[in-house]
Parts: structure tokens; sequence; C-alpha cells
């Protein structure tokens, strides 16, 4: 099963805490379990329900974020992505690895609105 995974960084490649104020995204293609090729893209500007219409766009299955808004979650799941918030301060391959190998923990989410 083809899965694409999200996680918005900061300019160190670590998990940026919120993320629509990220203005990149690292994307991770998985086939089987394992990740077959990664690409960094620039998100678009923050409006409101811009940033979830570009990652379903990215066949995004699987967004791995420190903290979403609400309305951006439903729009996100409403698109087929199910989105993994509370997740720690790390790079962006850790994560997806931690996660693909069922060993990410996630907190609560970081976002408060």
């Amino acid at each position: 099963m083809k899965q694409v995974i999200a996680v918005p960084v900061d300019e160190n490649d670590m998990l940026a805490p919120h993320m629509g104020h990220s203005k990149v995204f690292d994307f991770y293609e998985v086939n089987d379990g394992e990740i077959v090729s990664a690409v960094q893209l620039k998100a678009p500007p923050h409006q409101p329900g811009v940033l979830p219409k570009w990652l379903i766009e990215n066949n995004v299955t699987d967004l791995l974020t420190g903290g979403a808004g609400q309305k951006a979650v439903d729009l996100l799941n409403e698109g087929g992505v199910k989105v993994h918030v509370g997740s720690p301060k790390k790079t962006s391959h850790e994560l997806a690895t931690l996660f693909l190998n069922g060993e990410l923990e996630f907190s609560g989410n970081a976002c408060d609105h």
C-alpha cells in the first residue's frame, strides 16, 4: 500500500511546532512500510483552508505534527489524511521512521486554537 507521510519542519529539519506556520514540509513516500523517496516542498502561504487542500493534493496519507488547528484537522480528515498531533521535537526522518515502526509516542496538541 502506498503511503505519503508529511512533516512540517523548521530550518534545521526539526519538527515545526505548528503546521500552519511552517514554511516547508518534508514528504516521505512509503511502499510496504519502507521509505522509498523523500522530498522537501515549500508550503503555500498561510491562509484558512489552503494548507489542508495542498496536503491533500500532494496525496498525503499521514501528517505528523506538533499541533494543528481543529478546522485544519477536520478538513484533512475529510480529505483522507490521518492527522497525528503531539509529535515530539525530532528530525522529520526520525519521526517518519519511528512512525513506520509503530514506536512514535504522541502527546497533546500543541495548538491552542
